[in-house]
């Protein structure tokens, strides 16, 4: 093989690379909420903080290597995260939206998307429970969860529940997408 044909795949697959975003860093979502907004309401959590801005905007800024860690005190406790597009920004029917989650190790766990376009529903042809199950599938590594949207929306509110016996856990949010 000669050097322009070896450097020409090379740069193709850096291309390519680049373009699917990988679980290692920025690039993670095709459509991506950065640029977005980010709020919650929670009962007996921890980590964000109420009165900031954008709490979870590191769960919306393509990138995989960061991410915001929330937790629940010893007990029960559950979180609503909204994550809303950038204003006149949607993402299409049919993708691939959905998060990358930690979810920590055998602790039963409820967690669902709502999806909505203009404040009204939207359904989803599938993924729309993330998990009902104890304990939750890929518990304790970082797991892509996908939802399928059956029309065009501009926010995903997710919602967690978790029986924590015990003690306190902590759940990582390393990235929310519009499409992946």
């Amino acid at each position: 093989m000669n050097a322009d044909k070896t450097l020409s795949i090379a740069a193709l697959a850096l291309i390519m690379a680049g373009c699917g975003g990988g679980e290692g860093g920025i690039g993670y979502c095709v459509g991506s909420f950065q640029g977005g907004s980010t709020s919650f309401s929670c009962t007996t959590c921890s980590g964000p903080d109420v009165f900031e801005s954008n709490p979870f905007q590191l769960a919306i800024d393509n990138d995989a290597k960061t991410l915001r860690t929330f937790g629940f005190s010893a007990g029960s406790g559950n979180i609503v995260i909204r994550i809303d597009a950038p204003p006149g920004m949607t993402f299409p029917a049919g993708a691939d939206a959905g998060a990358l989650i930690r979810f920590p190790r055998d602790i039963p766990v409820s967690a669902s998307y709502s999806l909505y376009r203009s404040n009204a529903p939207v359904a989803a042809t599938s993924g729309a429970a993330i998990t009902t199950s104890s304990p939750a599938p890929g518990g304790g590594t970082p797991t892509y969860y996908p939802v399928v949207p059956a029309s065009a929306i501009d926010r995903i509110d997710l919602t967690f529940s978790a029986n924590t016996g015990t003690s306190a856990v902590n759940f990582d949010l390393i990235e929310v997408c519009g499409d992946r």
